[in-house]
């Protein structure tokens, strides 16, 4: 019944899993990839919504562990992101514009982010279905999918029509 402009509004916490992507120098085209990257997303009744996550940087053939937290407005998807690099050498940090984006009925999830040095793309490459940290095989996913409760039947149902 209600719920027409459901598509407007973003619901964060329906983005939560594990991206993928890579950022881009602006320079020298240099690339890192971002990989095993688990976002945790969150939204406050004020309408902001929060990301936090960890993952690698793949920069020069180096695996660079790092930290990311940023703040997002659920209407527009606009908002700002920071990565903070744990390496034993590299701990810069760096911020960037965002972008958090995804397509209907749970489809594609995408982030874009840029900064006066570089650009990123994220796209997600799976559903947080087993939220205990446990990681769930390909094989046992829709089972475990199914017999889950509460919100997950949209899940399923994105999960199904992957292709």
């Amino acid at each position: 019944g209600e719920g027409a402009g459901g598509d407007s509004k973003l619901n964060p916490g329906s983005l939560t899993g594990e991206w993928e992507g890579q950022s881009i120098s602006n320079k020298k085209g240099e690339v890192t990839y971002w990989k095993g990257t688990s976002l945790v997303f969150e939204c406050t009744r004020s309408g902001s919504s929060f990301i936090r996550g960890a993952g690698k940087s793949i920069w020069r053939g180096r695996a660079i562990p790092f930290h990311v937290e940023g703040t997002f407005d659920a209407k527009t998807g606009r908002g700002s992101l920071a990565k903070m690099h744990l390496g034993a050498k590299i701990r810069k940090s760096v911020a960037y514009e965002i972008l958090v984006e995804f397509g209907k009925q749970g489809g594609e999830a995408k982030i874009t982010g840029s900064n006066a040095n570089s650009r990123f793309v994220l796209i997600r490459v799976k559903i947080e279905s087993n939220p205990s940290g446990s990681m769930t095989t390909d094989r046992s996913t829709s089972t475990s999918i199914s017999s889950s409760v509460g919100g997950v039947k949209a899940a399923a149902a994105a999960a199904g029509g992957g292709g």
